[in-house]
């Protein structure tokens, strides 16, 4: 079972409502057909914590989880990109590639589940970007508006260019 996935099945319960660890667990195993240990399900959800996709507050002896706003935001490029993958393989299904279909699925599978990761590893840093911006904010906002805008510009440029290399 691919981290990956498991991280998108929690993203996606947790968007639903909150739940606690063994709520996750059981979810995963209906998406599944595989329970994951607790062992394996815990350090993973401390991660998320730590990469600010999910939060947790404590309820007694239980923790209760929840998604961020950086969690629905990399939740909803996933399903855009998902989206757009599922329209693709039914034009490509319908134009007489159905009996490649399924091994096509296998490989864009691993494409996504590779993304999926480098994505999740790079939500910490827009979620770090998010929080340096609103500090700007609360500080002396209109003495450094003019440099904050030059600095996201400046950024936004730099990752056009990057995506164009």
């Amino acid at each position: 079972m691919f981290n990956a996935n498991i991280k998108l099945i929690i993203l996606l319960e947790l968007d639903k409502a909150p739940r606690t660890g063994l709520e996750l667990i059981k979810d995963i195993e209906a998406a599944s057909q595989k329970r994951p240990s607790p062992g394996y399900i815990y350090p993973l959800l401390h991660r998320m914590k730590v990469d600010e996709l999910i939060s947790v507050r404590v309820e007694g002896r239980k923790k209760i989880y929840s998604i961020t706003t950086s969690g629905k935001s990399l939740l909803r490029t996933l399903s855009k990109s998902h989206e757009q993958h599922m329209k693709w393989m039914e034009n490509f299904s319908r134009k007489g590639g159905g009996e490649h279909a399924e091994k096509f699925m296998k490989v864009k599978q691993r494409i996504m589940d590779k993304h999926m990761k480098k994505m999740v590893a790079n939500a910490s840093y827009i979620s770090s970007l998010q929080k340096a911006i609103l500090t700007v904010y609360e500080s002396d906002y209109n003495k450094k508006e003019k440099e904050m805008r030059s600095i996201l510009e400046n950024a936004a440029k730099k990752m056009k260019e990057l995506a164009e290399k």
